[in-house]
């Protein structure tokens, strides 16, 4: 069952097995897929959303490490590694360190929508998801059904659900470069004639493939692990009650840490100017874009530990209606130490962040069918709390480097020591969504609302910490207590939103399973609140969408064709942009914020593809051109530099929330980690052999355009890259064994995920003679050929 069913489920419907439909073949007509993008459950075919669905059985022969993945399966889905990021669909999507931040891609696993911003370099705990059905996505604002975090689309994933009266089991062993091993193991248990117990169990690990020429050790590997338990009772034939429950935890050795890429002038103390490049030179660090080295001296990793429990209550009102009741929890706890100076010397070397976060969700819908009318209808209400605490220390080059005391910059309001930040988000909405079928069911309008209101509190306050004062006091070390007093004042914010988005679609039956549709949406996405260091809390507006759509879903050549395809526009305004504010004077003050730009567009044209041309060949792709642009986004000017990040002479910018401050206008340049053009293709081969014996191949091929990894930035552009990956298999027809030989990116395609200047290694804006800004890769665990072996047993 590897890689044969391969990635190749992947940028279009990645419709099951062949079966019989239309009236044709049963050996080669594609079968339909059923998805829940109505949160109902719907032939593709018939659903006017642009959907990509990709199957479980794709994801696991193509050996995919993580849900995070997934864009190697799906046209215009992308996924932004750095610290902060997220999901991108059609090109748009968050990347944000705040804890306050939430994505404009919604991930909903089961139901239950993830709102918590994991920021950290090792990802999402979500990510190594096992046991998964399928996944969807959902292209453009999907805010009615799936709520304000949306307003570029969802990624839902669907697991197995356990079955009644079925003892079922499976478990596979994977092994591959750089000791990749990858056990699972799942189990279906009848209990009775009404209840049953499904048991999921992981346990993923890989060696570091970053080597750190200080410590001669490896780092950027992981181990991660989790059990999963689901238990399903349907009492009457009218109720069901499904139950979850998860726990998992990861450790990363600092996969997302970065690397030398070019030399800058280095960052200058009161004592010595520090260049990273030289100091790193004697262990044998050479910068440049394929930089896998470096030397460092202080911790890097994170480890991650989150629990989960979710109850579904279902029960048939009668008269076609259904109510669901879905309660969630979600807790996810982060200790994460990064290395911030590139060097083995102490100028940033600790820097420690702790964030415990969790989350509450209760939805109440309706669905139902009364005569013409299809209707949903219901009320959400979410609470998630988060608790940041950082502390950053160093020498700044302005002390000798066994130096007892040190220097921080904390976040918030106030200059030393360690920040401590509560915050809180509520959410209540109400919605419905309601489609009349006319005309013999050839013509479907579709209207919905939902009114949403929100409010975000944050209270961040700074303690004291021995031995460790403020960069302030860098000029006069008598000043080093007596800037502040601890515990500070707290600093308290707070913003309140209120949103009506909703929908409205007309579809058209050309003929027997082709549809045309056309859609105007609104999407919104909640408010939060930005910190930066030594500033004030900032609250940061809505991020709106209005979206237009329209596309073509259908059927052809006896249903061994499948096709869907669609044009969009989309006019984002208030857009929650991350960009990096630095002190002129000293570049070691910097930090990363949130704020709105004034506006964002993009559109575009998808198409997806499935060809069953032959009983034992499966033909997939898909193409997204997706290109975006910021209308107005006031960034900080970068001019001042041998290489500067903003065009010299262009900071002439007046935004109109900074009157009196020049800044360089974005407009016209593209969102970050968005590519203008994408596409894949795959295919699957599989075919009786020898005794009762099945063979397998298949193949997938995904590339992306180039991209900027920070805002209006030259000098951060990724270059496009493609990545090549397929398997062979051979086991019995019955599928009780398989085994596979399979590789990922087996063209040996180095890239990076990301270029930003490095931290502490630009000089100043303000040098005689101009100073240099260095750069560095985000390199990824998956720029090198990795190829292996599995064996998968079923019962």
């Amino acid at each position: 069952m590897l890689m044969a069913t391969s990635a190749l489920g992947a940028a279009t419907p990645v419709l099951a097995a062949p079966a019989a439909a239309g009236g044709a073949d049963n050996a080669t007509a594609v079968a339909e897929l059923v998805v829940t993008a109505n949160r109902r459950e719907q032939n593709l075919i018939d659903v006017p959303v642009s959907v990509v669905a990709v199957s479980g059985n794709a994801i696991k022969e193509a050996n995919l490490t993580s849900v995070t993945e997934i864009p190697q399966l799906a046209a215009g889905l992308t996924y932004n590694t750095n610290f902060g990021g997220g999901f991108l669909i059609r090109g748009v999507g968050t990347q944000s360190v705040l804890i306050s931040s939430e994505q404009s891609v919604s991930v909903v696993i089961d139901d239950i929508v993830q709102g918590l911003p994991e920021i950290s370099f090792a990802g999402p705990s979500y990510q190594s998801l096992t046991d998964i059905e399928r996944v969807e996505v959902l292209r453009g604002p999907q805010g009615t059904l799936f709520g304000k975090n949306s307003s570029a689309g969802v990624v839902q994933v669907i697991t197995k659900k356990p079955q009644l009266g079925s003892y079922a089991g499976d478990g596979s062993v994977s092994y591959g470069t750089d000791n990749e091993t990858r056990l699972t193991a799942n189990a279906n248990l009848p209990i009775g004639s009404t209840m049953a117990l499904r048991l999921s169990g992981f346990e993923y690990r890989r060696d570091g493939y970053i080597h750190n020429l200080y410590t001669h050790t490896d780092i950027g590997g992981y181990n991660d692990r989790g059990l999963r338990a689901k238990f399903l009772w349907k009492p009457t034939e009218r109720a069901e009650v499904y139950l979850i429950a998860s726990q998992s935890e990861g450790k990363d050795t600092a996969d997302g840490m970065w690397t030398l890429r070019t030399c800058g002038s280095g960052f200058k103390g009161v004592l010595t100017t520090t260049v990273p490049c030289q100091v790193d030179a004697p262990y044998g660090v050479v910068a440049g874009p394929k930089n896998l080295s470096g030397a460092w001296d202080g911790r890097i990793g994170v480890k991650t530990q989150d629990k989960a429990a979710s109850a579904r209550i279902n029960y048939d009102l009668g008269g076609g209606a259904t109510l669901k009741l879905i309660s969630g929890y979600y807790k996810v706890d982060t200790n994460e130490d990064v290395e911030a100076d590139s060097t083995p010397l102490r100028t940033l070397s600790d820097s420690n962040t702790k964030i415990k976060q969790w989350q509450f969700s209760q939805e109440a819908r309706i669905e139902g069918t009364k005569g013409p009318l299809d209707y949903t209808i219901g009320a959400f209400y979410y609470h998630s709390q988060a608790r940041y605490n950082a502390l950053k220390v160093g020498t700044y080059n302005s002390v000798p480097n066994d130096s007892q005391i040190l220097f921080t910059n904390a976040f918030g309001p106030v200059a030393c020591c360690r920040s401590i930040l509560h915050e809180k988000t509520q959410s209540e909405a109400v919605f419905g969504q309601f489609t009349l079928h006319t005309l013999e069911d050839k013509l479907q309008i579709t209207g919905g609302l939902r009114y949403t209101a929100d409010k975000v509190d944050m209270r961040t306050v700074a303690y004291d910490v021995p031995n460790v004062c403020s960069v302030a006091a860098l000029a006069n070390l008598s000043k080093c207590k007596t800037l502040a007093s601890y515990p500070s004042p707290p600093a308290v914010a707070q913003k309140t939103a209120k949103n009506l988005s909703g929908r409205i679609t007309i579809q058209y039956s050309l003929a027997k399973d082709v549809n045309v549709y056309a859609t105007y949406s609104r999407g919104y996405k909640g408010p939060l609140i930005a910190y930066a260091t030594g500033q004030p809390l900032l609250p940061v507006d809505p991020e709106t969408v209005k979206n237009y759509e329209a596309g073509i879903k259908g059927a052809f050549v006896d249903h061994r064709l499948i096709v869907t395809a669609d044009v969009f526009r989309a006019n984002y305004t208030n857009f929650q942009g991350q960009t990096t504010v630095v002190d002129p004077v000293n570049p070691a003050i910097r930090s990363l914020i949130t704020t709105n730009a004034g506006g964002l567009k993009t559109s575009g044209f998808e198409a997806d593809v499935t060809f069953q041309a032959t009983p034992e060949l499966t033909l997939r792709g898909g193409y997204a051109y997706v290109p975006t642009e910021f209308t107005e986004f006031a960034i900080q000017c970068q001019d001042r530099f041998t290489n500067p990040a903003t065009p010299p002479g262009a900071c002439t910018y007046v935004s109109p929330k900074a009157p009196g401050v020049l800044q360089f206008n974005a407009a016209g340049y593209p969102l970050i980690y968005s590519p203008k053009n994408q596409f894949n293709l795959s295919f699957n081969y599989e075919r009786p052999v020898f005794d009762r014996m099945m063979f397998g191949l298949s193949m997938n091929y995904n590339w992306r355009d180039k991209t900027y990894t920070v805002p209006a930035d030259r000098n951060s552009i990724n270059p496009a890259y493609g990545l090549l990956g397929g398997a062979i298999s051979i086991g019995p027809e019955d599928k009780r064994w398989r085994a596979s030989l399979w590789g990922r990116n087996l063209l040996n395609k180095y890239f990076v995920t990301g270029v930003f200047k490095t931290p502490l290694d630009s000089g100043s804006a303000t040098s005689t003679p101009i100073s240099t800004i260095g750069y560095s890769n985000i390199p990824s665990i998956d720029s090198s050929r990795t190829v292996g072996v599995k064996l998968e047993m079923s019962l």
